[in-house]
């Protein structure tokens, strides 16, 4: 028994319990900390229509009256990944995508979380 009271009561013990307190204080200060982080996830990416070269020039597909060589859905799920809300002052510019190889046609939110989240999508198609 005074073994256990002689481990207990020791130097060796207490740094101990001292280290692990500073490594749960610092954890938890590490994941409480406020972060702002927006994230982007191509959710679909289908090549719906593609067109030949051999037919190409007799085939012609349009969307909305603009013609289109070949046709694909794109689907981007962009959320805060962040644990502090992110606020219309905290952009200098509006959100932009750049598809390098593509021109894009149409663009539209499907979805968005607050219901009442006001989103403006553009193309330059």
């Amino acid at each position: 028994m005074s073994d256990v009271k002689a481990v207990l009561t020791s130097n060796g013990l207490r740094t101990i319990i001292a280290v692990v307190a500073i490594m749960v204080t610092i954890s938890i200060y590490l994941l409480n900390r406020k972060k702002k982080s927006l994230s982007y996830q191509v959710v679909r990416n289908d090549e719906l229509i593609k067109v030949d070269k051999l037919v190409q020039s007799r085939v012609l597909v349009t969307v909305d009256g603009q013609p289109a060589v070949g046709l694909s859905l794109i689907i981007l799920e962009i959320q805060n990944t962040g644990n502090e809300p992110i606020k219309t002052v905290d952009f200098e510019r509006p959100l932009t995508f750049q598809f390098t190889s593509a021109n894009v046609i149409s663009a539209r939110a499907l979805d968005t979380w607050p219901k009442d989240l006001a989103v403006q999508c553009q193309s330059k198609g």
